[in-house]
């Protein structure tokens, strides 16, 4: 299946806690290069995937979110006059 460019497909990332069971919805362009389905999260930069299959894709994806933010939440450098939240939504 190919979808045309720029058409993005939404899945739901979720995410257990010990506190409370968290998803959020977020939105991923997906497409096909070849044999290989491919994904790109628009709202988080650098956060790319790819898989065999388009099956496999929303795994993929999950972790390649769930990595990212687990990184991007041990980033201790902000600038002075910004602050960190953490929301759940």
């Amino acid at each position: 299946m190919s979808l045309p460019f720029g058409l993005g497909l939404s899945y739901i990332y979720e995410r257990d806690t010990e506190e409370s069971k968290t998803a959020m919805k977020i939105k991923a362009v997906v497409w096909q290069e070849e044999d290989v389905w491919c994904a790109s999260v628009p709202a988080l930069p650098g956060c790319h995937t790819w898989a065999d299959s388009h099956e496999q894709l929303p795994e993929m994806l999950r972790d390649a979110i769930q990595g990212w933010l687990e990184v991007a939440s041990e980033r201790e450098e902000l600038e002075p006059e910004k602050q960190l939240v953490e929301l759940s939504l």
